[in-house]
């Protein structure tokens, strides 16, 4: 089986960031959130992925290569212009071979991969969804399934009169079987929630949604990204192996402290959790952390924030997002 990991977009909701870094190159807790996509399906025994290209494609073809360093196998699928999530799945259709997944390269997950598979194949499912359980009212909460997993609402469509209350929200992993291409255009620009999964719904076709029972991230925005780099931070180790954060095992928040390759920091007492990546240089302050992530290259002044607060690579201190949680340079 193969899987798609959907690329090619813009990241406009972390601009300025991703004027420069292409969204799956930008890092949680100093890996490549790209990264963990790979690592979680080569845990799970696919190894065969597709990655479709738009935004500064070279970027992502440069730092992944031909996967082997992954212990994967990488084809890439350039769009001269960019397709969304439909026209992106629609190119699958030359390389899928049968049963395939998708994931947005902008999140993170954790769950069993194979309980999803299994309910995917129990229910001759067309396409399954993972889902997440929300509160009615709830940002993002635009999807319900009915107590067999079908779905009976997306976004505003449902086969009923009265669109049901949404009671979950879309993860963005799908298990897809060749026949949805069927129902894909090639070539043009559109959105498969939209204009094609709200169609099936309205259809009442095999489209089921999966409860994960697991972690899932989305890191597509500023404060997104603040919240699952601290989540994760406090939830280390995953349930799969991610090569950078290996030395976390055995390690809990309060002992957590990983130091890169030519750090320059003062004698100070450190605080975990922390992370802090090759070549970073913090100065002048009297303690550091707790709730600290300094990316590679990146310099740490004093009076600078050195708890709740994340430092891109090569982050200077002077270009920051805040939130009520914490603070992001870049």
């Amino acid at each position: 089986m193969k899987a798609l990991l959907l690329s090619a977009g813009f990241g406009t909701r972390l601009r300025p960031i991703t004027d420069k870094v292409p969204k799956p190159l930008v890092p949680v807790l100093n890996v490549p959130v790209i990264e963990y996509n790979l690592c979680f399906l080569k845990h799970h025994g696919i190894t065969d992925i597709c990655i479709n290209l738009h935004h500064m494609p070279e970027k992502i073809k440069d730092h992944l290569g031909d996967g082997s360093r992954f212990g994967v196998k990488i084809t890439y699928l350039f769009e001269k212009r960019i397709l969304g999530t439909g026209g992106g799945i629609a190119g699958m259709k030359e390389h899928a071979g049968g049963r395939f997944i998708v994931m947005n390269a902008d999140t993170i997950f954790d769950f069993d991969l194979e309980k999803m598979l299994d309910f995917h194949s129990s229910k001759k499912a067309l396409v399954t969804l993972g889902l997440i359980r929300a509160q009615e009212g709830q940002e993002h909460a635009v999807v319900a399934a009915a107590g067999d997993g079908r779905l009976i609402r997306m976004l505003d469509g449902s086969p009923f009169g009265a669109v049901p209350s949404a009671n979950a929200i879309f993860s963005g992993i799908h298990i897809i079987e060749p026949g949805l291409f069927d129902y894909l255009p090639a070539g043009i620009f559109y959105s498969i929630t939209g204009e094609v999964y709200q169609r099936l719904v309205r259809e009442r076709a095999d489209l089921l949604g999966y409860f994960i029972d697991g972690r899932w991230y989305d890191t597509g925005t500023p404060d997104a990204l603040i919240d699952a780099s601290f989540d994760l931070l406090g939830h280390l180790p995953l349930s799969y192996p991610v090569p950078q954060l290996m030395k976390a095992h055995g390690l809990n928040t309060e002992q957590l402290v990983l130091l890169g390759k030519k750090t320059n920091m003062p004698a100070v007492p450190v605080l975990p959790p922390v992370i802090i990546g090759d070549n970073a240089k913090l100065t002048g302050m009297p303690e550091v952390g707790p709730w600290l992530v300094v990316g590679t290259g990146a310099t740490v002044k004093g009076g600078a924030a050195v708890t709740k607060a994340i430092y891109l690579p090569g982050a200077q201190g002077e270009q920051v997002f805040r939130t009520e949680r914490g603070q992001l340079y870049y």
